[in-house]
């Protein structure tokens, strides 16, 4: 596993464990954990990400909302192109998605992974370029996925692909919700990219070509 870039290590902060692990055949691009939190920071310049896998590991407290994790086209937050990717929406549920192709994100475009549970949470979310395919959990459950062309900054015309973690963004999923992801102690602790999808074996997928990769969503329990 190749780590290529690393941002935001405090030392000391302690050892990252993550709920759901990553094949060593992942190429980690980035790699961000330690205190303060991470809120308001972002990735720098990743290049082509077609298909990628992101752990976020983070705190929820009741009643906080707002986007975790936005994805952009350049270094500025909630302007040029971006979307939201992974947000707590204000009833409480985690939602994710990826930029549809022909645009127009919102709820008809994402996984709803149901109410946050309370304390430390981690959501890992996967897309495949090549299946044309999002999946998500959140601490290890029960794996959803939805059937999406996805539309990546650099494939859109933009020079650069970055992430950005609770910034301003209005491009959110859920009701209508842009709040920035509110900067409680430690809020975001650590956050993993990787340059591929696991092999769905790893995390528990059966027979893909048996699932209607056409519906629109699905849950493996």
């Amino acid at each position: 596993m190749r780590l290529l870039k690393s941002f935001g290590w405090v030392a000391g902060a302690g050892s990252l464990v993550l709920a759901v692990a990553v094949p060593a055949r992942a190429a980690l691009i980035y790699s961000a954990t330690g205190s303060p939190s991470l809120v308001g920071t972002e990735t720098g310049d990743l290049g082509v990400l077609k298909s990628f896998t992101t752990d976020v590991t983070f705190t929820y407290v009741s009643g906080d909302t707002g986007v975790i994790i936005a994805e952009l086209g350049q270094a500025a937050v909630n302007t040029g192109w971006h979307d939201s990717q992974v947000e707590l929406a204000s009833d409480g549920t985690i939602r994710v998605a990826v930029w549809p192709f022909n645009g127009g994100q919102g709820n008809a475009n994402e996984i709803n992974l149901g109410a946050a549970p309370l304390g430390s949470d981690t959501v890992q979310y996967s897309y495949d370029d090549t299946l044309q395919l999002l999946s998500a959990q959140v601490n290890g459950g029960p794996i959803s996925m939805y059937a999406i062309t996805r539309q990546d900054p650099i494939s859109n015309g933009q020079s650069q692909q970055r992430f950005a973690f609770g910034a301003p963004e209005s491009t959110s999923q859920s009701l209508g919700n842009a709040n920035t992801f509110q900067a409680y102690s430690d809020t975001i602790s650590s956050v993993q990219i990787y340059d591929v999808v696991p092999e769905p074996a790893s995390l528990g997928f059966v027979a893909l070509s048996t699932l209607g990769l056409l519906a629109r969503r699905r849950s493996i329990r």
